[in-house]
């Protein structure tokens, strides 16, 4: 086991350091606090490009994976996987801002406001207007983990009614036929509206199960206001702002260009 190398590697960093006894020889890593002793039967594995990845002793091993980037777009620091082996997870969106949709539906789409939030979408009280796009799965995402679409908007006035909005989805992997749409599927609320003109509102969808698709996975979605349904009560515009849809990342990419 090259020490000096491996110091050299991890010493630098915050969250991992090694100690030493009186003679310099390394005696412990500390990963995140947590000592662990080094011996001669320690097998430092490292990745393609050389960055540490794991390190086994006595039959164990330490998987170490890079979590944090600092302000300079460097990494920070290490994180450990716990003994069940479970990734670690963070939230982030696909955004499909009002202003990055166009064309923004069929014939019935929404009407682009000019004037008092210039650029968003207004949804009628008296016809259905509907949003169309296609959304592609991140390298990062982790693949096969459910993924949750959802809605940011606003009303125009403090009228009291609800809005009903809805989505549908037809979705394909690398390789895979694109199906038919989903029915429509309607939304429930995420943070409420308060019947108050402009309050920010999320209205979210029903979680969506993607068990078995890999990165790169396309959607092809629509969402639309329905004023027809009864839940339908709001008689005038509804302000759209921006269609998300969140989905957990447990790494910074793939190793394969085209995952299948």
């Amino acid at each position: 086991m090259n020490f000096g190398e491996l110091d050299a590697g991890l010493n630098a960093l915050d969250v991992v350091r090694i100690e030493r006894a009186s003679n310099g020889t390394p005696t412990n890593l500390i990963v995140d606090g947590t000592p662990l002793e080094i011996s001669d039967a320690a097998i430092v594995v490292r990745d393609e490009v050389g960055k540490v990845t794991s390190l086994t002793q006595g039959g164990e091993t330490i998987e170490i994976v890079r979590y944090a980037l600092d302000g300079s777009s460097q990494i920070a620091g290490f994180a450990t996987k716990d003994s069940v082996d479970t990734p670690y997870l963070g939230w982030d969106d696909l955004r499909f801002p009002a202003q990055g949709i166009n064309p923004a539906g069929a014939t019935d789409a929404p009407t682009v406001d000019k004037s008092v939030v210039p650029g968003t979408l207004l949804f009628s009280g008296s016809a259905v207007n509907l949003i169309a796009g296609i959304a592609q799965m991140p390298h990062a995402w982790f693949a096969g983990s459910a993924i949750r679409p959802h809605l940011h908007w606003a009303k125009t006035t403090s009228a009291a009614g609800g809005v009903e909005w809805e989505w549908c989805y037809a979705i394909a992997g690398a390789g895979e036929v694109l199906p038919a749409y989903s029915a429509w599927l309607p939304a429930t609320e995420g943070v409420p509206n308060s019947d108050t003109a402009g309050k920010h509102a999320i209205s979210k969808f029903p979680e969506l199960t993607m068990t078995g698709k890999k990165e790169s996975t396309i959607i092809a979605w629509q969402v639309r206001r329905n004023p027809a349904a009864v839940a339908d009560t709001y008689a005038t515009n509804a302000r759209f702002f921006e269609f998300d849809i969140h989905y957990q990342m447990s790494k910074f990419g793939t190793i394969a260009e085209f995952p299948t």
